[in-house]
C-alpha cells in the first residue's frame, strides 16, 4: 500500500484487496456449508422413509405367515360357500405334499407351500385398493391363493398323464438322440405303428407315436433334424399342441436347455417355462412363441427375479426381486 491507499482506506473509501479476498472466501465456504446441510437433510428423511417402508413390509410378511394355517382372517358367519371350498382345498394341498421326490421336478414354480414366496408375487401384482383394511386384504390374498393352487393342481393331473403315456417314449428316443434319417424310415402317412420312426415328406422332421387319419395324433415324439430338437406331448393333426416338452441340443450349457408348458399349433401358447441351460430361466405367460403377460425372469449371474408384465418379450411394468420367487 502506498500514502494515497493508506488515507483512502482510513477515510473509509477504499477497502483493502486482500480484505475483499477473505470476506468473498469466507461467504463461499458459509454457501457450501448452507447446501452440503440441505443434501444431508434430504438423505436422511429418504433414509427414514426407505427405513419405515422395510418394516411395514416385514410386518405384514410376519402377519400372513402367521395365519397361513388356518382362514383367520374370516370370521366363522362370514365365510361363503367359496370359502368353505378354499378349506378343504387346504387339506388337499396338505396331502400333496406326499408326493414322491421325483415328481416334485415337475410342480409349477408357483406351487403355495406356505413359504411366502406366492404371496409376496400375488401382492406385487394386487397392491391393496382404497378404503380396504390390512385383514380384507390379506384375506383376499389368500383366497387367490387357493384358487390359483386349485388350478395348478388340476394342470398337474394333466401333466401327469400326458408324461406318463409319453414315458417309454421318450425313453426310447434319449437311446437314438445321435441317430439320423436311416433309409428304412417309411414316408407314407398311414395309421402306423406307435414305437417306428415315420418320417415326414419334407424330409426335415420324423415323427414317433400315435397316428390318426393319416397324421401324428395323440402323444408322440417330434424330432426337428435343423436343430436337433425333440418335443414330447400331445399332437393335433401334426402339430404340437396342449402340454409337451421340448429339449434343446447342449452345446456350451451346464444343463440342457428346455420349455415345458402349453402348445398351440407349434407355438408356446399359454403357461409355460423355458430353462436357457445356465441356470436362468423364464416362468409365466406365452403368445406365439414370446413372453407376453404376466411372469418372471430369473437370473443366476444376478440372483435377482424381474416380476412384472411383458409385451412380445419386452419388459412393460414389473420390478425386481431378491432370489427367486
Amino acid at each position: 500500500m502506498n500514502a494515497i491507499t493508506i488515507n483512502n482506506c482510513a477515510a473509509g473509501k477504499e477497502a483493502p484487496k486482500s480484505m475483499r479476498a477473505i470476506i468473498q472466501v469466507i461467504y463461499m465456504l458459509y454457501l457450501f456449508t448452507y447446501y452440503v446441510m440441505i443434501y444431508s437433510c434430504i438423505l436422511m428423511v429418504n433414509y427414514m422413509k426407505t427405513e419405515e417402508k422395510e418394516k411395514e413390509k416385514e410386518r405384514r410378511e410376519e402377519v400372513t405367515v402367521a395365519g397361513l394355517d388356518d382362514i383367520g382372517f374370516l370370521k366363522p358367519e362370514e365365510l361363503t360357500e367359496e370359502d368353505v371350498d378354499v378349506a378343504s382345498l387346504e387339506e388337499d394341498v396338505a396331502s400333496s405334499n406326499e408326493v414322491e421326490e421325483e415328481d416334485m421336478e415337475t410342480l409349477y414354480i408357483y406351487e403355495f407351500e406356505g413359504t411366502g414366496e406366492q404371496l409376496r408375487r400375488l401382492r406385487t401384482y394386487n397392491p391393496i385398493v382404497a378404503d380396504e383394511t390390512d385383514d380384507e386384504y390379506e384375506s383376499r390374498i389368500l383366497n387367490m391363493a387357493y384358487k390359483e393352487d386349485a388350478e395348478e393342481e388340476k394342470r398337474r393331473e394333466e401333466r401327469k398323464t400326458v408324461l406318463s403315456k409319453a414315458e417309454s417314449l421318450e425313453a426310447v428316443a434319449n437311446e437314438e438322440v445321435n441317430e439320423v434319417p436311416v433309409a428304412n424310415e417309411v414316408v407314407e402317412p398311414l395309421e402306423n405303428d406307435v414305437n417306428v420312426w415315420y418320417a415326414f415328406e419334407d424330409k426335415k422332421a420324423r415323427y414317433k407315436g400315435e397316428w390318426r387319419n393319416g397324421l401324428p395324433n395323440g402323444k408322440g415324439i417330434k424330432h426337428i433334424y435343423k436343430d436337433d430338437t425333440y418335443i414330447y406331448g400331445n399332437f393335433v393333426d401334426g402339430f404340437a399342441d396342449g402340454f409337451c416338452k421340448q429339449t434343446f441340443e447342449q452345446t456350451w450349457e451346464k444343463m440342457e436347455p428346455y420349455y415345458e408348458g402349453e402348445f398351440k399349433r407349434n407355438e408356446y401358447q399359454g403357461q409355460g417355462e423355458y430353462h436357457y441351460g445356465d441356470g436362468d430361466y423364464y416362468k409365466g405367460e406365452w403368445k406365439d412363441s414370446k413372453c407376453h403377460g404376466q411372469g418372471a425372469a430369473y437370473s443366476k449371474r444376478l440372483n435377482r427375479t424381474w416380476v412384472g408384465e411383458y409385451c412380445n418379450d419386452e419388459k412393460v411394468e414389473g420390478n425386481w426381486v431378491k432370489g427367486e420367487i
